[in-house]
């Protein structure tokens, strides 16, 4: 696939997880998540770069109380070596949360799980990796160029998406916290080839979820820098069973 010619990738699991705020299902207020079905997904660039979009994934309710609960719980700032270590450039704050009962709960209560059977992809989609993390992206904090490792799950388990799915955005709507509103800036962009040449580029939207193949057949890709506001975005993988 186009996303294989890199030379030096960098990859995005350059160290290991912060042991100071890695907590459990029980040290983290996780809000329900409300039913939904009918989901839609943008799947124009799925065939060609395994990339996908789906929005209306969280409500606005439901992402400001992700955001809530992450603040309250504290957030711990990760940096990077860079490139001549083969670790992409970052800056950002992180949480990670081992919770298989919240990534039950999304995947099923979002209308993830029934969307993943419509598609061509996603025959063999077992559910979420319960690792969940959160990133929060104050203004000039970026995610350099870098790949996503897929991660194994277990006998004959292993993640094959990255799942990103945005908490904050212009639009919020009414009522909607001011300060999650003014985000301005924080694309993820996609590149191809020894060349780089851009491919896709999504904005940050609340509740949009954004789906893309990682492992061996992963794109390189960046979070733009903040321009202005605060980004949050949570963080799982999509695992699969071997055929």
């Amino acid at each position: 696939m186009p996303g294989k010619k890199r030379q030096l990738p960098t990859k995005s699991n350059q160290k290991p997880e912060p042991k100071s705020n890695k907590g459990t299902q029980d040290s983290f207020n996780f809000p329900a998540v409300s039913s939904k079905r009918g989901l839609k997904a943008s799947t124009e660039l799925l065939q060609s770069h395994g990339i996908f979009t789906v929005p209306g994934v969280l409500t606005p309710a439901e992402a400001c109380s992700l955001v809530q609960a992450a603040e309250s719980f504290g957030f711990e700032h990760q940096s990077s070596r860079g490139p001549a270590f083969g670790e992409a450039l970052r800056s950002n704050g992180r949480i990670a949360v081992h919770s298989p009962a919240f990534a039950a709960q999304l995947w099923t209560a979002s209308g993830l799980d029934l969307l993943m059977q419509q598609l061509p992809c996603g025959a063999n989609a077992q559910g979420l990796n319960p690792n969940i993390r959160i990133y929060r992206y104050s203004s000039g904090q970026h995610f350099g160029k870098h790949i996503d490792e897929s991660a194994r799950l277990g006998p004959g388990l292993a993640t094959q998406f990255t799942l990103l799915i945005y908490l904050s955005g212009s639009n919020g709507g009414k009522g909607f916290p001011a300060h999650l509103s003014e985000l301005r800036g924080g694309e993820t962009v996609f590149y191809e080839g020894r060349k780089s040449k851009e491919v896709a580029r999504v904005a940050p939207e609340v509740g949009l979820a954004l789906l893309h193949r990682h492992g061996d057949d992963c794109l390189e890709h960046e979070a733009l820098a903040v321009q202005h506001g605060l980004k949050y975005i949570l963080r799982s993988d999509v695992a699969f069973r071997s055929a």
